[in-house]
């Protein structure tokens, strides 16, 4: 399996785990990934994407990190604060692809794709965990 059906794989799995078991910032999340996973896809269309910098794949991680900034701001849950973390370095990566055009594809296609499984491990790691608080304030608070 390559690295990219890999990535599907999992986040396909993590998107329906949080958006199932998640509150609303987790279907936000789930939501916002992977809109932008299909831009990427979709910009990822051409013979050599990574070539050099692609605008549509950069759109898709700039929304991502807005979006995820939304949510850190507006939820009361501590992955978004994580996730737009992570995105921002991704972005940071376009942006240094574009100040370098040099770089070579394969550095540029690590930079920006190394955060994805961050982001997923972070958004179902943080949904699980809301999950086990919510579940001991049901039952009468931390037993001690």
């Amino acid at each position: 399996m390559d690295l990219s059906a890999a990535f599907n794989a999992a986040l396909i799995c993590i998107a329906l785990y949080v958006w199932l078991q998640g509150g609303w910032a987790g279907k936000a999340g789930a939501l916002l990934v992977m809109l932008a996973s299909v831009l990427t896809y979709i910009g990822m269309g051409g013979h050599h994407p990574f070539g050099k910098p692609n605008p549509l794949v950069f759109s898709g991680d700039l929304l991502l990190l807005i979006g995820f900034i939304y949510l850190a701001l507006t939820s009361s849950r501590w992955w978004p604060i994580w996730a737009a973390a992570f995105q921002f370095n991704g972005v940071c990566s376009h942006l240094v692809a574009w100040a370098a055009p040099k770089l070579v594809s394969k550095v540029y296609y690590s930079m920006t794709t190394a955060w994805g499984i961050p982001i997923l491990i972070v958004m179902a790691v943080g949904v699980l965990m809301d999950q086990r608080a919510s579940r001991r304030l049901e039952n009468g608070g931390i037993q001690g």
